[in-house]
């Protein structure tokens, strides 16, 4: 044989070999799917779209809405960590709706107060939508132990496949406007070698990714498991095989834990992030470690974050006036080591 053929039969082979390799890598992700997952919604207009790009003509396809999500009785009482995470968002995104979905008849408390009469313009962007929650999802009951959580997954799914657009944790703090992101069919914080976070979602309500989320309860639900369903499957049996469903976001959205970044240090490099995820119902073992007596998220009261100057005091001072509104005295530094 010349060099010439032999030199063609070698790149041939070596393109078939690769084909090959992908398929049978693509086959192998596919094993861990669900195959009626894809059989349910064959004809999706958004088949094809670029998640990677997005629209390219500047069109923005998700409404400029924001989500809360505040149920049972221990919601009905604003908390003032919560009440800054509505104003930035309100401030970062000026939404065209702030929508809070809720079992609760009304909210109280002086910083809930301070939204409605003296931020110019939440009063009039505020929609209360009753709400309730699921107690099962396709004839699985929700878990005891965590049916509040569990029911709550579900409902941010349902309640973007409703509506559209922005769905925030109620500690999840915008830091600047996810616009950005509007131009895509979804886009999700996802950090690399992690699962899927569900604090920060940006969709469409007919984005694929969201009935097929939905979707993956059916036959699947565990209700011992705290992620699983709302972020460790839907990651493991749709994504792994179809990323191009979403716009992966990558550290800034702030679904990994910066506890240490946000509540010890001075971080200069918050302001890059998009959003960060305060993480209020996992503190209390930093602070006990710092010495400092500490329950839970309620005691992120005004004067406790006045108290140290950390990336917090900063974050909450470019949309909140503390020193005018608190009269307690910050100290220089949060007292504490870095864990």
């Amino acid at each position: 044989m010349s060099e010439k053929k032999l030199a063609v039969v070698t790149v041939v082979v070596a393109a078939l070999s690769l084909l090959l390799l992908r398929y049978e890598n693509t086959k192998a992700r596919q094993l861990v799917c669900d195959a009626d997952l894809w059989r349910r919604y064959e004809h999706d207009e958004f088949e094809g779209f670029d998640n990677e790009t997005g629209i390219l003509t500047g069109d923005l396809i998700v409404p400029n809405y924001v989500h809360f999500l505040r149920m049972g009785s221990s919601m009905q009482n604003v908390k003032f960590i919560d009440a800054m995470c509505m104003l930035a968002a309100f401030k970062k995104q000026r939404p065209d709706r702030i929508y809070i979905h809720t079992d609760q008849k009304s909210f109280s408390g002086f910083h809930w107060e301070y939204l409605i009469q003296k931020v110019p313009g939440f009063k009039e962007s505020l929609t209360i939508v009753a709400t309730q929650l699921p107690d099962t999802i396709f004839d699985q009951k929700f878990s005891e132990a965590y049916h509040l959580f569990h029911s709550s997954d579900v409902l941010r799914i349902q309640v973007l496949m409703k509506f559209g657009g922005i769905f925030l944790d109620n500690d999840s703090f915008l830091v600047k406007s996810l616009d950005p992101y509007r131009k895509f069919e979804m886009a999700i914080g996802w950090d690399e070698g992690m699962f899927l976070g569900t604090q920060v979602l940006v969709a469409h309500k007919d984005a694929r990714f969201l009935r097929l989320w939905l979707n993956s309860y059916r036959g699947h639900y565990y209700p011992t498991l705290w992620y699983f369903n709302a972020g460790e499957w839907p990651t493991v049996s749709i994504l792994w095989a179809r990323p191009e469903l979403v716009h992966r976001v990558k550290l800034l959205f702030g679904v990994h834990p910066l506890i240490d970044e946000v509540f010890i240090s001075i971080w200069p490099d918050w302001r890059k992030q998009f959003a960060i995820h305060l993480l209020t119902r996992h503190l209390n073992a930093m602070f006990a470690s710092c010495g400092i007596n500490f329950t839970g998220s309620a005691d992120l009261t005004e004067g406790f974050v006045s108290s140290y100057h950390n990336t917090l005091y900063d974050m909450i001072g470019e949309i909140y006036d503390l020193k005018s509104n608190f009269n307690g005295q910050v100290v220089e530094k949060f007292n504490c080591k870095s864990r």
